[in-house]
């Protein structure tokens, strides 16, 4: 077992960041870490658990150490090439690292070379030489071993879960190469000196599947100390080749040097300031993704960006700002700051804009006009809140002085033009803005959040239902332009609910409270079904519409609406359906055989379309398998299951031999299941390819990245292109392998989307886990697994595992148990003898076909 407590990489208040060489410092009780530049490279001493005594002097070419009585403490050298991120098969020649010291340890110590790699994370270990203790520990076994400048190392690997890093609190793997023979000895003092190739390091961890396909963070020589004393005079580290400045960055035709609205998923650049945890979570209140801050002790907890230093120079102005929004607080004070080591080295803040904001309000933070101290450098912009509530931050931008804010939809926003209809604000009114509307009715009806200004369509001076109906019909073609906003008020309360027809007038009395108003604009064209809850006693009425529909829904219900149209959580086309909302998890586990009946399959009378569409994700097209009932009619709308693959496969492979179809077919003749459209996509999805069966941190990464093709780009095409039902309700999900795990992961994540999910013989990996294939990092930790807030839970949730499955062995059962600890309401069913193949899959999908759409 490793005896090292894992490091802090983030600087403290009390840290002095050194320029100048030659400056002796020390570390008492109250130090943490100390950090700094000379020369070119990089300096560290770290004092864990602020023990004992230790110092450090840097030099012109190493630096001089000592300690003693600590518990764990480090010192290094080295180069940082993260301002211009390669992997190390992208630097022009092998990374070495030469070293001259003189070293005098007394008890617990060794050294060597120690680095990270980024996208994706990995910590990575050369030990040269060691004391009493060999790391990483005893109780790993080798995974193999490489010969390097004439010494034989072994190689081990280990993973580290929900720990401390450079990019906050992560899971990571930590590679570790360890001389067969050390180099050092304990008690005595010796000059030693060597030379290390990193690069061979590297290729011997890819020869054995490690990922080593990250960009290279740093590279130093090192010596870590663990409960022990000691002393070293290092004369000499030189490492090459030397990092590459990249270009200074050139303003846009806009002057934006910097903007991102995070829909690319990608953190390059950002970290974490003291303990806090972020993540990219997608449609926080109607803006897309946006990057989230949670886990904060104190107000100086929070984000930090790092500046080009190539680009952003001292004296000169520029437009710094974002929108941030926080859901706690009544209202709180947002804050950015420049952290900056000023010219007689020592740790500056300055403050750049700081305003407030109201509880669920996004809410623009900018400074058009903000000077960068004189001699100011290691400039980092940091982003906190007066308090240590959780916080959602966008549209961030840095550029000339005097550009404009990137959030150009909030109100006091002076930007340029903002384009009625545009609701993801790409620039042009497409397709992709019909999510995006549904996004922002999501938010104004679950959230009361204030809508964009540009989503008032219809000119009623609202943002609802008919704004959606009108957004279609331009896009289809119906409408040529969009009316001015005026300013109205359309708000209903009533319990009584009158919907007057050309024949008829009906009125149903309700227990409800809640009334939800569609414009007369979009009433005056539909077809209205309203059903309520009396008592014990269903009334419907069905005719066609000539005014305005008032819908009073009961305490559990969801209310659904036609010309894709969104409500609340739901999604639907043009009749108003007012449903009793029901799970159906209990009645299952009364109903879920292990052996699928004769009858249920038949020989398919199903069509299959084979259909390319955009994936918004990669900008590159993907191909997706269309499953057409028997007896498929174009004027009918039908709801739309999604059945995943595993890994290494694609549309093609939940074709056959999984009774998919045969299920469909049969299930339909019988009476037992809804007439349904099922889609078998390609979930891998990359802009680096097109997937391959290898199984690492990487290509699971990939496919997770499927949530946001299937909500982005997916489902907006197969119901612009096919006569589905929409909604959550007419949705479901569910896969085999690694595409039940991505259903499961999917389901959790967008309740708001699914209102069925399930997963036969689930892979690992949606919370942190070991198989025989790798180390899992997790999708979110175990206490998060249970679904997210923006929906209600799904109707059906279930989870089939085979008792003699040796692909994923009992990881289903697993993800089982932790959902009944989280208190997540769902079945787990038992294949007794079911492997890991259509013997599990087909009663999975038997009991869930009937069920889904009830």
């Amino acid at each position: 077992m490793d005896l090292r407590k894992f490091k802090r990489i983030l600087s403290t208040g009390t840290a002095l960041l050194l320029t100048a060489a030659a400056v002796p410092f020390s570390a008492s009780a109250a130090d943490d870490q100390i950090k700094g530049t000379i020369n070119g490279y990089t300096y560290e001493m770290w004092n864990g658990n602020f023990s004992g005594d230790i110092s450090m002097t840097p030099t012109e070419d190493g630096f001089e150490c000592s300690w003693d009585g600590i518990q764990d403490c480090l010192f290094n050298r080295g180069y940082e090439y993260n301002k211009n991120p390669k992997t190390y098969k992208q630097l022009k020649s092998d990374i070495i690292v030469d070293y001259d010291f003189e070293y005098s340890p007394n008890g617990n110590s060794f050294f060597g070379v120690y680095g990270w790699t980024l996208n994706p994370m990995a910590e990575f270990y050369i030990v040269e030489g060691w004391t009493s203790w060999r790391p990483p520990g005893s109780d790993l076994t080798p995974l193999g071993t490489v010969t390097s400048d004439g010494n034989v190392y072994d190689i081990y690997k280990y993973m580290r879960y929900n720990q401390p890093s450079i990019w906050g609190t992560s899971s990571f793997p930590s590679y570790y190469n360890v001389r067969k023979k050390s180099s050092s000895k304990d008690g005595v003092t010796q000059d030693l000196h060597g030379s290390v190739n990193v690069t061979r390091h590297f290729n011997a961890w890819s020869n054995l599947g490690f990922d080593v396909s990250g960009t290279i963070y740093n590279v130093t020589f090192n010596i870590d100390c663990y409960s022990s004393s000691g002393s070293a005079n290092v004369r000499k580290v030189q490492i090459t080749p030397k990092p590459t400045m990249p270009a200074p960055l050139k303003p846009d035709s806009n002057g934006y040097y910097i903007k991102s609205k995070f829909d690319n998923g990608q953190l390059t650049k950002w970290n974490k300031k003291g303990i806090s945890y972020y993540q990219i979570l997608n449609d926080v209140m109607s803006r897309g993704r946006s990057l989230f801050v949670s886990h904060r002790s104190c107000s100086s907890d929070g984000l930090v960006y790092d500046l080009d230093p190539n680009t952003f120079k001292p004296n000169t102005k520029y437009s710094i700002g974002a929108s941030m929004m926080q859901s706690s607080l009544d209202n709180s004070t947002f804050r950015i700051t420049l952290e900056y080591t000023d010219k007689n080295g020592i740790l500056q803040n300055d403050l750049i804009t700081a305003v407030n904001g109201k509880q669920l309000e996004w809410t623009d933070i900018s400074n058009l006009s903000y000077t960068i101290p004189d001699g100011a450098i290691d400039l980092k912009l940091v982003f906190t809140t007066d308090d240590n509530e959780e916080f959602y931050l966008d549209d961030f931008y840095v550029g000339d002085d005097g550009t404009k804010p990137l959030a150009v939809d909030l109100e006091g926003t002076k930007n340029e033009v903002i384009i009625q209809g545009d609701i993801n604000n790409d620039g042009v009114v497409d397709i992709y803005d019909m999510p995006a509307m549904r996004r922002v009715l999501i938010s104004i009806l679950s959230y009361g959040v204030k809508p964009t200004i540009n989503a008032d369509l219809n000119g009623d001076g609202d943002v609802n239902i008919a704004d959606l109906v009108m957004l279609h019909k331009y896009l289809r073609g119906v409408v040529k332009e969009f009316k001015q906003p005026v300013t109205t008020t359309t708000t209903t309360t009533t319990t009584t609910t009158t919907t007057t027809t050309a024949a008829t007038e009906t009125t149903v009395i309700s227990e409800a409270t809640t009334v939800d108003t569609t414009s007369a604009a979009a009433a005056s064209e539909a077809t209205t079904e309203t059903t309520a809850t009396i008592n014990t006693t269903e009334v419907t009425t069905e005719e066609t519409s000539k005014t305005t529909t008032i819908v009073t829904t009961t305490a559990e219900t969801e209310t659904t609406a036609s010309e894709p149209t969104t409500v609340g959580t739901t999604t639907e086309k043009p009749s108003t359906t007012t449903k009793v909302y029901v799970k159906y998890n209990a009645q299952i586990r009364q109903d879920m055989p292990t052996n699928v009946p004769s009858n249920a399959q038949k020989s398919s009378k199903c069509k299959v379309e084979k259909k390319t569409y955009t994936c918004k994700f990669t900008g590159g097209t993907k191909s997706c398998n269309v499953i057409l009932p028997p007896d498929y009619d174009s004027n009918k709308e039908y709801p739309v299951m999604y059945v995943l693959h595993g890994i290494g496969g694609d549309e093609n492979s939940m074709l056959n031999g999984m009774g998919v179809q045969e299920l469909l077919t049969g299930l339909t003749a019988n009476g037992e299941a809804e007439d349904m459209i099922i889609v078998l996509p390609s979930q891998y999805t990359s802009k680096d390819g097109n997937g391959s069966f290898g199984i690492n941190q990487e290509t699971c990464a990939a496919y997770d990245n499927f949530l946001y093709d299937i909500s982005d780009s997916l489902i907006p095409f197969i119901e612009e292109n096919y006569p589905v039902k929409t909604g959550r309700e007419n949705r479901a999900i569910t896969g085999f392998s690694m595409g039940g795990r991505e259903a499961i992961y999917i389901g959790l994540m967008r309740p708001d989307l699914f209102g069925y999910v399930g997963g036969a013989c689930p892979a690992p990996g949606i919370t942190p886990g070991k198989d025989m294939f790798m180390e899992h990092p997790g999708c979110m930790t175990e206490s998060e697994m249970k679904f997210s807030d923006v929906g209600p839970e799904p109707a059906v949730f279930m989870i089939t595992g085979g008792t003699n499955d040796s692909v994923v062995g009992t990881f289903p059962q697993e993800y089982s148990d932790i959902l009944t600890k989280n208190g997540v309401d769902h079945v787990y069913q038992s294949i007794p003898g079911g492997g890991h193949d259509g013997g599990s899959v087909k009663p999975h999908l038997y009991t869930f076909m009937r069920y889904a759409f009830k």
